[in-house]
């Protein structure tokens, strides 16, 4: 008696002609089950000219223009910029314990859109933002192929080089992830120094964004200073001609050093070549 092994049964079985009809079937069955493409999130945006009110209460107000004041960015940069102020927050935190303490109004803005608006208390440190509006980079607007694009992490860095001259984006926090699309629009500008927070986290997110960028991407290091806005404030002393110069002393540095990925990040093209 002769055994087979019941592999070869099914591949005989396999190998046989499908019929058309049994061909037609399948292909209605996947044309029925088909992955359906992931739904995109309905963000609230509303327009610049909304904000025309917290804009004036922020030029009347002296306590707003005080914090102004205390991180060296001018009236003229917080009009420029949009910002605005008002007193309470219960709009959007009611129980936060600052809630009436008076908070700057900080919005992301793409082309005359407002995607996303920040509060910042000037009582502390401390942020709140509008719901259901979309979390990206702050400053979009700035990026141009004609100019250099600065990349800092947190939105008053970034005012704080934009004050000085210098096209600034910002990252909404070091633990935010640059999309694929934001990094293509990055990859427009003439040149991208990473500009952000010195401290292990900042310089971690940044160190992975040039994993990512690579093309004429530099670091940039705010020597003996945090961030951009302590360098205006404390190295400068608030002196924005001399934050100019200290900016382009600095830039000049980080194009003699090249940038090394620290250990335990690859960059996306050392993973095609391993592979």
């Amino acid at each position: 008696m002769k055994f087979f092994h019941p592999r070869e049964n099914s591949s005989v079985r396999f190998s046989l002609p499908v019929p058309a009809r049994f061909r037609a079937g399948s292909k209605k069955i996947a044309r029925v089950f088909q992955t359906l493409p992931a739904e995109a999130k309905n963000y609230e945006t509303f327009k610049v000219a909304d904000l025309a009110l917290a804009e004036r209460s922020l030029a009347n107000s002296p306590a707003g223009l005080d914090w102004l004041k205390s991180r060296a960015i001018s009236l003229e940069t917080a009009k420029k910029h949009h910002l605005g102020f008002v007193q309470s927050a219960a709009k959007v935190s009611p129980s936060h314990e600052l809630v009436d303490q008076g908070w700057i109004l900080i919005p992301t803005i793409v082309g005359d859109t407002v995607t996303c608006l920040k509060y910042r208390s000037i009582a502390a440190k401390a942020f709140v933002r509008k719901t259901n509006m979309e979390t990206g980079l702050y400053g979009e607007n700035s990026i141009s192929s004609l100019d250099d694009i600065h990349v800092c992490e947190g939105e008053i860095d970034a005012l704080t080089l934009e004050q000085a001259g210098f096209n600034a984006v910002a990252l909404p926090g070091a633990q935010f992830c640059v999309t694929p699309e934001m990094r293509d629009r990055l990859l427009k500008a003439n040149r991208i120094f990473l500009a952000g927070d010195t401290d292990a986290p900042g310089q971690q997110a940044m160190h992975k964004l040039w994993t990512e960028l690579r093309d004429r991407t530099y670091l940039f290091n705010w020597q003996g200073a945090k961030d951009a806005n302590e360098a205006l404030t404390k190295n400068c002393g608030g002196d924005v001609k001399m934050f100019t110069d200290l900016v382009v002393d600095l830039k000049e540095k980080s194009l003699e050093q090249p940038m090394q990925a620290p250990a335990g990040l690859v960059s996306q093209a050392q993973r095609r070549r391993a592979h």
